[in-house]
């Protein structure tokens, strides 16, 4: 059954990025993360700035998720402010998103994701929305009807939006990942179907793909765990709590993940500060940078 409000066109062109972007409350960094040709494929990880809020131009209260566009231009939402950030070159632009004659009528905006060339696609957990806007915040539609039903969505978190035009979103209180047509149509649900209940999808709240549309998922529960999928829904790994301990060191507390094109993961740390960069194909932690500096 379709849950759109009315059909909509989007292009699939999205490019890939070399700046991957690690947020948290109310301040957040900016990470150049340049490819190098190798045996093993691997980023160099310098810090390139460190932006907070000015309470002014700048304000914000809590980036729930961020994405850059091809210009350079750094995107955020706000889930305290119901509000889109644009930063460029050091200004920022504040773009509502919640109120009357709004995207949203509730501010908390749960995720983000490029959708084709000046398009996004973001979320809404009070309202089990999802929409697609423009970067200047006007909504193109909005889709998504509130229930545990398969085609339906509760407090849906991340989003990601593939060059297939499928959009990915983590439907928390659902435990799976809906996929949608760029037409609002149901396709399907990853993370319950045909699988063991130890394997089984625990309140996603990110949710990435790679250049082969593999699902990143990362679990808000038992401190943060990982699955990867195909965009069919297969069980590809999954990284759990100890095996996550095992190769992250200490008592890591993964509370936000980044996915490159490739498919190297990038996981945000906040018991430790740090931030991993994690070939989860070779089960293998790459290089860590943060607060501690061992590894910078």
């Amino acid at each position: 059954m379709s849950i759109r409000d009315r059909d909509f066109r989007m292009n699939d062109a999205i490019s890939s990025k070399k700046k991957r972007c690690i947020s948290r409350l109310a301040q957040f960094l900016v990470v150049s993360s340049a490819l190098l040709a190798g045996p093993q494929l691997q980023a160099s990880i310098s810090l390139e700035k460190s932006i907070q809020s000015d309470s002014k131009s700048l304000s914000f209260g809590y980036i729930s998720a961020m994405a850059a566009l091809p210009d350079g231009t750094l995107l955020a939402v706000d889930r305290k402010g119901g509000a889109l950030l644009k930063i460029r070159d050091g200004k920022g632009e504040k773009i509502e998103l919640a109120g009357d004659n709004k995207v949203f009528r509730s501010e908390r905006i749960g995720g983000l994701s490029l959708a084709g060339d000046n398009m996004l696609a973001v979320s809404n957990t009070d309202s089990n929305k999802l929409a697609i806007i423009t970067t200047d915040g006007e909504r193109i539609v909005k889709m998504g009807q509130s229930g545990s039903e398969y085609g339906k969505i509760s407090e849906p978190g991340g989003v990601a939006y593939s060059i297939n035009r499928r959009i990915y979103v983590a439907d928390t209180e659902n435990n799976r990942v809906s996929v949608f047509g760029s037409d609002g149509v149901f396709l399907n649900a990853i993370g319950r179907q045909g699988m063991a209940e130890k394997d089984r999808l625990k309140e996603p709240v990110q949710v990435y793909l790679d250049n082969q549309e593999r699902v990143y998922v990362l679990e808000r529960g038992n401190y943060g765990e990982l699955a990867i999928f195909s965009h069919d829904g297969v069980l590809i790994k999954r990284l759990g709590r100890e095996r996550l301990k095992a190769l992250l060191g200490n008592e890591p507390n993964i509370t936000a993940m980044v996915v490159d094109p490739t498919g190297l993961v990038y996981l945000a740390d906040s018991s430790n500060g740090r931030v991993f960069q994690l070939d989860w194909q070779k089960e293998a932690k790459l290089t860590a940078f943060g607060s501690k500096g061992e590894e910078r």
